[in-house]
């Protein structure tokens, strides 16, 4: 418990920098999981698509995150993490708002929602590689307990946001979207407070 304190305690410039780190990535990684649980919902009850079909959909999104990924690891000696991070988090804002506002507007097809979701989590797969240098540099010997409190954030966020979504079920994609959107405003507000780390030494 004390080196879990020592890594949420943290302080940069007078800012709690690994607590803004966990926030900000648990709401942000918070979407994968909001799908995940909500997937089945969204394929087989509301599109139809039929259990044949569902794996094919369901796969585009993994794939994405492996593309998202695999980006990262080609970029990350090039361009700054920082720079990757804020260029995905805002990238999966914007697809977020634009699948939130077609949902409210239109009975979404499915050729359209499944692009934009899986543009929202091929930014997470950017985002996640991109985050954890940044936020480990700072912890030395901390970086084992660091790593364990931001994996549970994620989980933790995820699985209680994914739960809340079902929560509000109203047989629409309403409940599953405006949960995406409001993690992801929520995080993006948190990350805007973090300013980029000087990983030269």
């Amino acid at each position: 418990f004390p080196q879990y304190f020592a890594v949420l305690s943290f302080r940069s410039q007078g800012k709690l920098l690994g607590l803004r780190w966990i926030l900000s990535q648990g709401f942000l990684s918070s979407l994968m999981l909001v799908f995940i649980t909500n997937s089945s919902f969204i394929y087989l009850q509301h599109y139809g698509v039929g259990e044949h079909n569902f794996v094919f959909f369901f796969a585009a999104n993994v794939v994405a995150m492996m593309i998202g990924t695999s980006i990262t690891s080609r970029l990350i000696h090039r361009v700054s993490p920082f720079r990757l991070y804020t260029a995905a988090r805002i990238l999966q804002l914007i697809a977020v708002i634009v699948l939130a506002l077609l949902v409210i507007s239109i009975d979404l097809p499915v050729w359209v929602f499944t692009p934009l979701l899986s543009l929202c989590i091929g930014c997470a797969g950017v985002i996640g590689p991109s985050v954890q240098g940044m936020y480990l540099a700072p912890f030395g010997k901390l970086s084992g307990s660091a790593t364990s409190l931001m994996s549970m954030s994620m989980f933790l966020f995820g699985s209680v946001l994914g739960v809340l979504s079902g929560h509000f079920y109203d047989n629409t994609l309403m409940p599953i979207v405006m949960t995406m959107l409001a993690a992801l405003v929520v995080g993006n507000l948190i990350a805007m407070s973090i300013e980029e780390p000087d990983l030269s030494n």
